[in-house]
C-alpha cells in the first residue's frame, strides 16, 4: 500500500495526515526464470528476469516504496514477503521461499512456459 495525503481539519488547526492508499497488485511479465542455490543463505532460489515493460514498472514500484513490505505471489500463492531495501533496477531479482531444489526447478519451469502468473504487491506490516 502506498501512502496518500489528506488534510484533516481539527477545529482551527489543519493536520497533514498520511493515509494508506490501496493499490492493485503489479502483474509481472517474465522473460525467463532459472533455479539456483544461494550459497550465503544455503537455500534454493529462483532468479527471475523480466521483460522490458515489467522492468520499468517494477523499478517504479520499488523506487516509490523503499522501506515498505512487498509480497510476491506466483499463481496466487505468496512465495515471499520482504521489505524493499532499495529500488530494483535491471529487471532481475531472486526469490527465496524455503523451496526445495525440486520446487525451485518446478517454479522456474512453470514461469518459463508462461503458465504461471507473477504478481507483486505492497502490503501492510
Amino acid at each position: 500500500m502506498r501512502a496518500g495525503n489528506r488534510f484533516v481539519l481539527a477545529g482551527a488547526l489543519a493536520l497533514f495526515v498520511a493515509l494508506p492508499v490501496a493499490a492493485e497488485p503489479l502483474a509481472l511479465d517474465v522473460l525467463r526464470a532459472t533455479p539456483g542455490f544461494d550459497s550465503r543463505a544455503h537455500e534454493p532460489i529462483v532468479s527471475i528476469y523480466l521483460r522490458p515493460a515489467s522492468v520499468k514498472a517494477f523499478f517504479e514500484l520499488t523506487r516509490e516504496n523503499v522501506g515498505r513490505n512487498v509480497e510476491l505471489r506466483i499463481d496466487g500463492k505468496r512465495v515471499t514477503k520482504t521489505v524493499i531495501g532499495q529500488p530494483i533496477t535491471g529487471g532481475v531479482f531472486q526469490v527465496d521461499g524455503n523451496f526445495t531444489r525440486d520446487e525451485a526447478r518446478e517454479i522456474a519451469g512453470r514461469l518459463n512456459t508462461g503458465a504461471s502468473k507473477v504478481e507483486v504487491e505492497v502490503v501492510a506490516d
